[in-house]
């Protein structure tokens, strides 16, 4: 099973090695590498070149930004799984093999993603607590946008190509939350599965475009969200209140049992959960679960 990687660059070539060799690390030899950069004036060429074959396909020209850039390089991919990741960002070890033993013991299973962390450089810093999750309608109602919901982390997000041809591609009208508004796509189409291990990092530095610039993408989600139906706001409106009302609920004892009663037979409120049990024979075993969303 290929898995397609788009890398867009632009002026970050001192951050696209750490990219590259964490994808060497991955774990997984069919891997098709497509890094997409929009002109820049530094070495990146150069940086590209140092890692041999690695690279399957590399386009440095002027571009759209970021969002225009991930689109041409998923026209080109070939792969049967697909990605993106951004300089500086990186797989942790074995991350691409753990994607593709879901994939392929999970078929039913469209899109996935791994426990969220964020680093310093090389350096570890944070791991979400994938014991608290999101479900299906809070993504696809736009209610993934910080606050009580959080973000969904796109550096570990793996996806067949089937789900990507069905959704459609990153609509380029936004400059900073065409990831946003896609999950909310995705999310129509396929549940996001979540595994309990993780499988890449969002590398905080300086330049972020989603730190620098929180204030316009939190613009460009409302944006986003005024283009719902009216019954899709309605919705979304409904639903606000229950990552407050569950994370209230999850610490009184008998509150705690009756809400996850009553959500366990709210299919959509059940969030499909892959993890690996340690067999007795050695080795690990996958498991998949569906587990309420919220509540430990």
């Amino acid at each position: 099973m290929k898995v397609s990687i788009v890398i867009p660059t632009y002026q970050c070539a001192d951050l696209v090695g750490k990219t590259l060799t964490s994808i060497r690390m991955g774990g997984w030899d069919d891997v098709e590498v497509i890094v997409i950069d929009g002109g820049s004036k530094d070495n990146i060429a150069e940086v590209v070149a140092s890692f041999g074959d690695l690279v399957s396909i590399f386009v440095s020209e002027p571009d759209n930004g970021q969002y225009d850039a991930i689109n041409k390089g998923m026209a080109r991919a070939t792969g049967e799984v697909l990605c993106w990741i951004n300089g500086g960002d990186f797989f942790m070890p074995g991350a691409i093999a753990n994607a593709i033993e879901v994939f392929k013991l999970r078929p039913e299973a469209e899109w996935i993603t791994g426990r969220p962390c964020v680093a310093e450089g090389l350096a570890l810093r944070r791991q979400g607590n994938h014991e608290v999750v999101v479900s299906n309608p809070e993504i696809r109602y736009g209610l993934c946008c910080g606050g009580a919901t959080g973000f969904l982390q796109q550096e570990g997000m793996f996806w067949k190509r089937t789900l990507w041809e069905k959704a459609g591609p990153l609509d380029l009208s936004y400059r900073l939350a065409a990831d946003f508004e896609l999950w909310t796509r995705f999310a129509k189409v396929a549940e996001l599965y979540r595994l309990t291990v993780p499988l890449a990092a969002f590398s905080y530095h300086e330049t972020n475009r989603s730190i620098v610039q929180r204030d316009n993408y939190m613009a460009e989600v409302d944006v986003a969200v005024s283009k719902f139906s009216e019954r899709e706001r309605r919705i979304r409106q409904r639903l606000k209140p229950l990552p407050w009302v569950c994370r209230v609920a999850r610490k009184v004892p008998g509150l705690n049992f009756i809400a996850r009663f009553i959500m366990q037979r709210i299919n959509p409120l059940l969030v499909p959960v892959i993890s690996w049990r340690k067999t007795k024979g050695g080795g690990f075993k996958i498991e998949h679960n569906r587990r309420v969303c919220w509540i430990r």
